[in-house]
């Protein structure tokens, strides 16, 4: 059998279970995993077949250029890119033409697309997704403004930063508790509007914030695997509605259809990540991430190994009509596990 060699460069933490994943396959391939990051303790090098590190400080050109060199040394089949992505992208033929392949899930301008939710929400075609109720502001004058609209159409007010990573910057606006209240319950999420007014009103402008309606319903991650703008496989996790609760793999025929119009759109292959929150009946999508969600893994309990059907067929080892089609009704949960280094971290990073 042939083994493929895949590489992830600096990424998220979630690419030691991606790691782990590939090491468990047994089809459609082999895989020889390299991972290398900027931090000699990063915890994806434990991971790998092979690790390095990576330089610091460089520009985004030269390290393009070093990742080819390091693709041909390290014999690279397949390139899994997190750092400088997108530059990476724009590269693509240079890489193919040494005979490596790279898992990106979309072209360079849908990945600057997905990245403006602001841009991606006003774009969106809504024969394909509906967006969430939205208005975009860099002024608290503007900020009071669309919270006075949205409120007065009946909705709840959240807003997050246009371009942003995992929900960072999220935030419910709530009067029901004070700051005071809050603040001493730990509570990270809910502010009043005053706070948050009060915290905007500091500088006279501020990047894209988008001030939105809060969907009350069912949040899901739909994870995807496609290729050439052709959905080969979905599951969508239902995210639990409190805290320790369990993720549910659902059969959910109509997200499934929205997550095919979205890769027929877009274009979309290889593996990625669609966000949907429910108002009412209704399915809104949040975002798509051009790359596997971090928590992959439990998509993959449904008996279909994303990742390595995703590098396999970016080898081109795999065959499509062996992939399984994954089983639902699963309810699935996470307990982190401790594990000693099994060689010391590397301690600074190549310059």
């Amino acid at each position: 059998m042939t083994v493929v060699r895949v590489w992830f460069n600096k990424t998220f933490s979630s690419v030691y279970n991606v790691a782990r994943l590939l090491g468990a396959a047994e089809e459609p391939s082999r895989f020889h995993v390299l991972c290398s990051h900027t931090n000699g303790e990063f915890v994806g090098l434990q991971a790998g077949d092979e690790s390095f590190l990576e330089p610091v400080e460089i520009d985004r050109d030269s390290y393009v250029s070093l990742c080819l060199e390091l693709c041909v040394r390290h014999g690279v089949d397949v390139f899994v890119p997190g750092r400088a992505l997108y530059e990476i992208a724009c590269r693509r033929d240079e890489f193919e033409a040494v005979g490596v392949r790279l898992l990106v899930a979309a072209a360079p301008e849908y990945l600057v697309l997905f990245e403006d939710k602001r841009r991606f929400y006003e774009e969106l075609a809504t024969d394909t997704a509906i967006p969430p109720r939205c208005i975009c502001v860099n002024t608290v004058a503007a900020f009071s403004a669309a919270v006075d609209t949205l409120r007065s159409e009946g909705s709840q007010v959240c807003f997050k930063p246009s371009r942003s990573t995992g929900g960072l910057g999220f935030r419910i606006l709530d009067d029901r508790r004070s700051d005071v209240q809050n603040l001493l319950s730990g509570e990270s999420v809910r502010l009043t509007r005053h706070l948050a007014e009060t915290v905007l009103r500091q500088v006279g402008t501020f990047r894209d914030l988008l001030v939105m309606e809060y969907l009350p319903g069912a949040e899901y991650s739909v994870d995807c695997i496609a290729e050439q703008g052709r959905l080969l496989r979905a599951v969508a996790r239902r995210k639990p509605t409190r805290t320790g609760g369990a993720q549910f793999l659902e059969k959910n025929d109509e997200l499934v259809a929205l997550a095919e119009r979205l890769t027929e759109a877009y274009g979309l292959s290889g593996i990625f990540n669609v966000q949907v929150r429910y108002n009412g009946s209704m399915p809104k999508v949040l975002e798509i991430n051009a790359r596997m969600a971090g928590g992959i893994y439990f998509s993959c309990l449904s008996g279909l190994n994303f990742p390595a059907w995703g590098v396999g067929l970016a080898a081109g080892v795999a065959d499509v009509r062996r992939m399984p089609e994954p089983r639902f009704g699963l309810h699935v949960h996470q307990q982190n596990h401790e594990f000693v280094f099994r060689s010391p971290p590397m301690a600074t990073a190549v310059e």
